[in-house]
């Protein structure tokens, strides 16, 4: 990353430079306001996660930075195709409020990445907490490399649809393509990368962070509560799309939800599984009680079933047994399809030579 931070001198407002219990930590950033409580922060997580055994960085550079355009660029000039970004990938960054980037191979090091005007947007910076847990999250990854996280970077995953009924009365395939790449990518979350932030997230709990992180669940629950008015424009706007059936409005519609908040399974499964369960349990019930009545019925139906799939999952799937594992939550994900009129048929197969 030093050509990053070539890339970035010109902007920067705040260096500092670090060195304790065998760890070199680098403070950089272009942002004028905050950064030494948010470097208070920061230093906190490092000090709980250095003492933690297998932890395996001895260099971290922390960026705070207004946006992660220019890692961005960086990344596309790189071809970071071939490197293991989060969903979303180089676009998807910008909407990150925190990443962290490292070399599974050699995780010495590691750079955090602050995005501010993302944590401005979501209400995260300048909340203690909601920082604790967002910077945790991110230094816990390499911690849970398991089998089964490994396992989930070694199968490739294909979905196809069909409906019951048209989806349109002019462009019926063209729309159920675009029904079938929201599906793929959802499918994708919960079967491949969902273990992922399960085991990061259980190792965050366990590293001693669960009340940051529990907080940080409330936070974005209040938020989705706060959205379901917004999503009578979601409604509107199906409706008006003249082209498409109610049968089609329904299926988006349904999708919408799906992908809305399918993913907070993974987040309750962690304290169910680390032992922390008042916070599962308060959590679960702020979703069934503030948000799920306002979305499609299926949400809230099989949303137990994935929190069990999750909480119950081990942490040493062979490749083999992974697909079995991915494809019980397939059968979940097809459950809540179903009543739409829409059937989700899945191969999950193993990539040979497919590395993290």
């Amino acid at each position: 990353m030093s050509q990053f931070e070539e890339a970035v001198a010109h902007t920067i407002k705040h260096f500092a430079l670090h060195r304790s219990d065998g760890l070199e930590w680098r403070v950089i950033s272009d942002v004028e306001g905050g950064v030494i409580a948010l470097t208070a922060v920061e230093e906190a997580v490092l000090q709980r996660f250095v003492a933690l055994p297998g932890w395996p960085h001895t260099v971290v550079t922390f960026f705070v930075l207004q946006d992660l355009s220019a890692l961005q660029r960086q990344l596309a000039a790189r071809a970071a195709g071939a490197m293991n970004l989060p969903p979303g990938g180089i676009t998807g960054l910008g909407q990150r409020p925190v990443i962290n980037l490292y070399d599974l191979a050699n995780p010495e090091a590691c750079h955090i990445f602050v995005n501010f005007t993302a944590m401005q947007q979501a209400g995260y910076w300048g909340d203690a907490l909601a920082e604790t847990a967002l910077l945790a999250h991110e230094h816990a990854h390499p911690l849970a490399e398991n089998a089964t996280v490994q396992s989930s970077r070694q199968v490739t995953l294909t979905t196809t649809l069909t409906s019951q009924s048209p989806l349109s009365t002019q462009a019926n395939a063209s729309w159920l393509a675009r029904l079938q790449a929201v599906v793929q990518g959802i499918c994708e979350r919960l079967c491949s990368y969902a273990p992922r932030e399960l085991f990061t997230n259980s190792c965050v709990i366990t590293a001693g962070f669960a009340e940051a992180l529990c907080h940080l669940n409330h936070v974005t629950i209040a938020r989705a509560a706060l959205a379901l008015p917004g999503r009578q424009a979601l409604v509107a706007g199906l409706r008006a799309e003249d082209t498409l059936t109610p049968a089609g409005a329904n299926a988006f519609l349904v999708l919408a939800d799906l992908q809305a908040q399918l993913e907070m399974a993974f987040e309750v499964a962690a304290f169910q599984r680390t032992g922390a369960t008042t916070c599962a349990a308060e959590l679960e019930q702020l979703l069934q009680t503030q948000v799920f009545p306002g979305l499609s019925a299926e949400v809230g139906q099989h949303f137990p079933a994935l929190t069990q799939a999750y909480a119950t999952v081990s942490a040493d799937l062979s490749p083999t047994q992974f697909i079995h594992f991915a494809h019980s939550i397939l059968d979940i994900i097809a459950a809540a399809l179903a009543p739409s009129g829409i059937f989700l048929h899945g191969d999950i197969s193993l990539a040979t030579g497919k590395e993290g």
